[in-house]
């Protein structure tokens, strides 16, 4: 998969630049989540990976632990960085990610 350059880089380091950054302008930074939709659970979403073009939209990074959602039973692990992860996922002896956790 390649990404454009986001001159920016992740959205933690772009709101760090920008302390002053008026209310608006950090409301018009939209993070356009169309993985939900296309059934797809990134598995890892956390500021880092959200990268920041140069014209201010965000853009997910880093797909290594994603998973597309079927109908089927699946194996499952908590894989991801355990310091973000859904509290469901490292309380259930057999975790299932989904849409939920990914939030």
């Amino acid at each position: 998969m390649v990404s454009p350059w986001c001159a920016n880089g992740n959205i933690v380091e772009y709101f760090a630049a920008r302390s002053h950054l008026p209310a608006a302008d950090m409301a018009q930074l939209q993070l356009r989540l169309v993985l939900h939709h296309e059934r797809i659970v990134h598995g890892d979403l956390k500021g880092p990976n959200i990268l920041v073009l140069s014209d201010g939209t965000a853009c997910v990074a880093d797909f290594g632990v994603s998973t597309v959602l079927c109908d089927q039973p699946q194996s499952a692990s908590a894989a991801g960085t355990f310091r973000w992860m859904a509290p469901e996922l490292l309380d259930d002896d057999n975790p299932q990610r989904t849409r939920e956790s990914d939030m």
